[in-house]
């Protein structure tokens, strides 16, 4: 019975969340497989989504598509790569 009840007051002092969906393009192209993280300062936890084919996302911070923090976030959106796949042009092979 203990179990149960501090989840539910867990999830009863939850933030409020909103549902956060976009799209991510780089040169007018989408970018799929980036991740996107959005940071809410003093929050618990961070909200993140990875983009698909066309570069869409949705958020996510405790469930599936629940969305973000409401307010200020700090965003970030992180695209790796290999040797030669950069957004920035194309690398040297390091062979």
């Amino acid at each position: 019975p203990l179990e149960i009840v501090e989840r539910r007051r867990r999830r009863d002092d939850r933030l409020p969340l909103a549902p956060v969906q976009g799209r991510v393009l780089y040169n007018e192209a989408p970018v799929e497989g980036a991740d996107v993280t959005f940071i809410h300062e003093g929050a618990p936890r961070f909200s993140s989504g990875k983009t698909d084919a066309e570069g869409n996302f949705t958020l996510s911070t405790y469930e599936p598509g629940d969305g973000a923090f409401l307010g200020a976030n700090r965003v970030t959106v992180i695209k790796s790569s290999g040797p030669g796949e950069g957004l920035g042009g194309d690398l040297p092979d390091p062979e």
